[in-house]
């Protein structure tokens, strides 16, 4: 299994050796515009969830460890397991890749209130793009977890110089009304 970049439009080459090429899509955010450029882009239910979240709520948002990296990805495994939805992501192989890879390649990202794990995202990273691997949110409680969570992954993405995010996927409809309210392109894969 083979999974081209973006940036790589022609199959043929794999075609000509007898692979299999799928056409599939993704969602690029162009995160270069200034900060309130770049917020007004998004959706107003954006915008409204984490301006709410911000005037009402106390919360905290910091970089975890591979321990969470690991926690996230069996609260994602548990969500999709309740859904009856396939997951083959071992919360090992996350801990791993945080362990081994170079520092920053993997980031866990967590919403904590009063120390209870509300939810996080785990990302990948290279020099000019921030991958939104997987992610899992409470969703009984009154914080727009996911919401908060993207916004702050995409500030800090920023300051460090990225240029763009990938929402990682667009071939689930499920989901993409959510990362729709990113104001993304829609990229094609093979």
């Amino acid at each position: 299994h083979i999974r081209a970049g973006t940036e790589y439009p022609d199959p043929r080459p794999f075609i000509w050796r007898e692979f299999e090429t799928t056409p599939r899509h993704t969602y690029h955010v162009d995160i270069t515009p200034e900060t309130d450029d770049l917020f007004m882009s998004f959706s107003s239910d954006v915008r409204k969830n984490v301006r709410k979240a911000d005037e009402e709520h106390d919360y905290d948002i910091s970089e975890g460890t591979p321990a969470d990296v690991a926690r996230i990805i069996r609260q994602v495994r548990q969500r999709h397991a309740e859904q009856d939805v396939d997951y083959t992501v071992p919360p090992s192989f996350g801990a791993a890749l945080a362990d081994e890879l170079p520092d920053g390649s993997v980031r866990a990202y967590t919403c904590r209130q009063d120390g209870r794990l509300l939810g996080g995202l785990v990302t990948l990273e290279d020099d000019e793009t921030l991958y939104r691997w997987q992610s899992v949110a409470d969703l009984d409680h009154d914080i727009p977890v996911s919401d908060v969570l993207d916004w702050e992954m995409i500030q800090r993405a920023r300051d460090r110089g990225i240029d763009r995010v990938d929402l990682v996927g667009a071939n689930n409809r499920r989901l993409c009304g959510y990362k729709a309210k990113f104001n993304p392109d829609v990229r094609t894969y093979y």
